[in-house]
């Protein structure tokens, strides 16, 4: 019974290790090695990272674009304008007769 559990604690552990996935990411034209902004705060980080090719470009996306961003796809303009639609007109409710 104990070298039966054994066994299937061992098969257990294979399959564990193989079923994760590599976790090294192979560089590609989307990202940009740059210098590691962090690596005076972790000893052990590495002294490069890779990020979006866009955001060396153009910058990251702060709060406001985003929100910018979030308020364009919700309502489909490109301008900042709200767009305000008439009210429906209000029905008077029928009167209740006792």
């Amino acid at each position: 019974m104990i070298a039966l559990r054994a066994f299937l604690i061992v098969i257990l552990f294979i399959l564990t290790a193989c079923a994760t996935q590599n976790a090294s990411v192979q560089p590609n034209s989307e990202y940009v090695e740059i210098p590691n902004p962090a690596l005076t705060m972790t000893p052990g980080a590495s002294s490069t990272i890779l990020v979006p090719r866009n955001y060396v470009e153009e910058g990251v996306p702060r709060g406001s674009e985003l929100v910018k961003r979030g308020y364009q796809s919700v309502v489909g303009g490109q301008s900042g304008e709200l767009r305000q639609e008439p009210a429906p007109a209000v029905q008077p409710a029928p009167a209740v007769q006792k």
